[in-house]
């Protein structure tokens, strides 16, 4: 039961922490789709 719980708690976190480090760049990359012409 611990072992699950641990496991559920990382497993949010890493979503959450995935979510911080690409909000930034989804931010940038609109700007950057028009400069390059993607």
């Amino acid at each position: 039961m611990a072992a699950a719980s641990l496991g559920e708690v990382i497993w949010v976190i890493g979503i959450v922490a995935w979510y911080v480090i690409r909000y930034p760049f989804e931010r940038r990359a609109r700007r950057v789709r028009i400069v390059t012409g993607y």
